[in-house]
């Protein structure tokens, strides 16, 4: 058996007993990549999904000409890479450790069968990939009808939801995600993004302290909310 932790964290494991926690570690893997290290390439084969337990992993898709555009940046308790689960059969996007990550492993067939012993997990995965669902919308609602501003103040809420709980006011956010990144996510220039988080420093909404960068995610999710943009809330 695995020697796994955590699993009652992760959203699809919520709500399962004691016992069901013990056949969910027996079949579980748990795997661990360094920093700049690759779990997967576009193209790539899949029968695997993963779980984030520990680290900041990357998703990007890179376009004809080089050009690199994330889709997604997965931390604790992120899903990830189960796209195959549909119709296609191969990978869509690169997944890229940004820090070193431990990463809980399972194939098709050990889902299917933990599913079939455990219905709750089911439930738990309609209801995550409904919430992903939604995520997606608001970002592309956010890139084709919003000015740079709300771009970056959506991305950082966005990133709030997986950095802290809901009851915090301050998120975090990891020192692996760069301001290339929040650009990169938000689809505005890197100088951009760096005047929207001056900006916030100026306003008391976000704080430095040395290599950390603290956001306050109530007052970011008022001003969005203030503007009618609560679909990106």
């Amino acid at each position: 058996m695995n020697s796994v932790k955590d699993i009652d964290i992760q959203p699809i494991f919520r709500g399962v007993s004691l016992e069901e926690q013990h056949l969910i570690e027996s079949k579980i893997q748990s795997v661990k990549f360094p920093r700049h290290s690759y779990i997967f390439h576009a193209g790539d084969s899949a029968n695997h999904l993963y779980l984030v337990r520990e680290g900041v992993v990357k998703l990007s898709y890179v376009q004809e000409g080089g050009e690199e555009k994330i889709i997604h940046v997965a931390q604790s308790p992120d899903l990830f890479g189960h796209l195959f689960l549909g119709t296609y059969r191969h990978r869509v996007g690169t997944a890229y450790a940004l820090s070193s990550v431990t990463l809980y492993r399972l194939t098709e067939e050990q889902l299917l069968d933990l599913i079939q012993k455990i219905p709750i997990i089911a439930i738990n995965l309609i209801c995550y990939f409904a919430d992903t669902q939604r995520e997606l919308l608001a970002r592309l609602h956010a890139t084709m009808h919003l000015n740079a501003y709300y771009r970056v103040l959506g991305t950082l809420h966005c990133l709030a939801r997986h950095s802290c709980c809901s009851a915090d006011q301050w998120f975090k956010l990891s020192p692996y995600i760069s301001q290339k990144d929040i650009a990169n996510i938000a689809c505005v220039n890197r100088s951009t993004a760096n005047q929207v988080l001056q900006e916030l420093k100026a306003r008391g909404i976000a704080v430095q302290k040395g290599r950390e960068l603290l956001i306050h995610r109530v007052a970011i999710r008022a001003l969005l909310q203030e503007n009618g943009l609560e679909i990106l809330v």
